[in-house]
């Protein structure tokens, strides 16, 4: 094995954000010393620090060279340092053995990917497709990068929305997705924003653009009538005027049920009901109709007529 030269470090030990990420070890063989495999990430021109000794006792020495940077063991500490050759972008390996007292106690492998990308955090614009009326799920962090995730320990988040969407609602949800939900007959683009977090308070803002298409056909809302009138006096309800259809459809009026006390009902084509209550009777008639719009969708409510009587005071 070859020790690599020494070099006294006063730099401060390798602090995530600055210079990169270790991992915690991916694999180890189980005879009795074995050997541990890192992945760790740094930048061009950023060397890496990695902590190596646990005891006054113990040493490192590098078994195996990286072939595209230099690696030198800190005097003070004994820390690993580790520098990529300029403008080298790629992986590199190298493999330092730690001993104490002269008995080796651990073998490392280091995986090292040296990166130009020097932006901690890069979020991706997301855009995502749903039916009108439908809510949907977005995991708008799925392509989003942080140069820290080789570091199991990190995880990203939605902390934020910044831009609420203009025709609809969105709420983050506990694993860290949008629920977002178009509002009522909105069909179109919308949008809204979102800060993307990691535990190193790196941050960046992207859009989400979120396609509602008009296909879907969202069903009629009939409303109740009221009227009133006198026995014998006939009256006139215009029943689809408080009906109501998000997509705009027209309305029209496929089925009227006959009220027990009636003289005669006609229904016209506009939706335009006349009730004649039988003379001499009094009370409330109730009918229901029954409306579609076109497209298969269809609405119910109910009409009540109050039919006074003819004594009663102001009749």
């Amino acid at each position: 094995m070859r020790r690599v030269g020494l070099l006294i470090c006063t730099m401060a030990i390798f602090a995530l954000g600055s210079q990169g990420a270790v991992l915690q070890p991916e694999s180890q063989d189980n005879d009795a010393v074995g050997l541990t495999v890192y992945t760790a990430i740094t930048f061009v021109g950023a060397p890496l620090r990695l902590e190596v000794l646990e005891g006054l006792h113990q040493a490192a020495v590098v078994s195996m060279p990286p072939t595209h940077g230099a690696v030198t063991i800190c005097e003070e500490s004994y820390d690993i340092e580790y520098t990529a050759n300029d403008a080298y972008v790629g992986f590199d390996v190298f493999i330092y053995v730690v001993s104490d007292k002269g008995q080796t106690i651990r073998e490392v492998l280091v995986s090292v990917l040296v990166t130009s990308n020097t932006v901690p955090l890069l979020a991706v614009e997301d855009e995502a497709t749903t039916m009108r009326g439908e809510p949907l799920i977005i995991d708008v962090l799925r392509n989003d990068f942080s140069n820290f995730l080789y570091d199991p320990h990190v995880t990203l988040r939605i902390s934020e929305v910044v831009l609420e969407p203009s025709h609809g609602t969105v709420e983050v949800t506990s694993d860290r997705k949008a629920y977002y939900t178009p509002a009522p007959g909105f069909c179109g683009t919308d949008v809204f924003m979102y800060k993307a977090e990691d535990q190193h308070d790196w941050v960046d803002v992207k859009p989400v653009r979120v396609n509602v298409l008009c296909d879907g056909n969202l069903a009629p809302h009939a409303n109740d009538d009221f009227a009133s009138t006198r026995p014998g006096v006939a009256v006139t309800l215009d029943l689809l005027a408080n009906d109501e259809d998000e997509d705009g459809d027209s309305l029209t009026i496929i089925s009227v049920t006959q009220p027990a006390h009636v003289l005669y009902s006609v229904r016209n084509e506009d939706g335009v009901v006349t009730y004649t209550p039988p003379n001499g009777w009094s009370g409330t008639a109730t009918f229901a109709y029954m409306v579609n719009d076109g497209r298969g969708g269809t609405a119910s409510a109910v009409v009540r007529v109050d039919v006074a009587d003819e004594t009663e005071p102001g009749s």
